[in-house]
């Protein structure tokens, strides 16, 4: 009986740790992903600026090619 306690005072921290490394990965995971989905949203918008700066030209292209 005595051993069980001391197994069962030894087991809720590391199941807490645990826990604890778990929400950290996942944050981790999070803030990498929300880091990398920023850059691809910052990047998008930086290629949707210049394809609107060019329209007239591309379009005075293919009416010269025609």
């Amino acid at each position: 009986m005595h051993m069980e306690k001391k197994e069962e005072k030894w087991s809720k921290p590391r199941a807490s740790e645990r826990t604890v490394d778990r929400l950290d990965r996942i944050v981790c995971w999070s803030t990498e992903v929300s880091i990398n989905k920023l850059e691809k949203i910052r990047f998008a918008e930086v290629e949707r600026e210049r394809r609107n700066k060019r329209p007239i030209l591309r379009y005075f292209l293919t009416m010269m090619l025609m």
